[in-house]
């Protein structure tokens, strides 16, 4: 299939990456996103610990409560928040800082025959 190809697109992105790359914008950006992922499994966590507890303490009473079930709906919007935070930062660091661009560097040795 062909896909056409946008020059003036090709040259804002390779823009936009060196500047993301070499004013440390986006390793900001990549450690804010990283930041919400602990924020978000430290969220996820603190909700287990709080149903633990919260379970503990109901069978102590005098006339406990039937147990309840993990309220799993609570905590799916937050773990595929912190799935999408962490798609997010690996793709941001992929496309700065591993991925070679091959639109940017020169050949070092020219592979053609100087002709006579």
């Amino acid at each position: 299939m062909y896909y056409p190809r946008f020059p003036e697109a090709e040259f804002v992105l390779r823009k936009i990456r060196n500047v993301l790359s070499s004013e440390y914008i986006g390793a900001i950006t990549i450690g804010f996103l990283l930041a919400q992922v602990v924020a978000g499994i430290a969220s996820f966590v603190v909700q287990l610990l709080a149903f633990y507890v919260g379970e503990k303490h109901d069978r102590g009473n005098l006339f406990p409560s039937e147990p309840r079930v993990f309220p799993w709906w609570n905590v799916t919007l937050p773990l595929i928040s912190v799935l999408l935070y962490l798609i997010a930062a690996g793709a941001l660091f992929y496309w700065l800082y591993l991925r070679a661009d091959t639109n940017e560097k020169e050949p070092l040795v020219n592979s053609e025959e100087p002709q006579q």
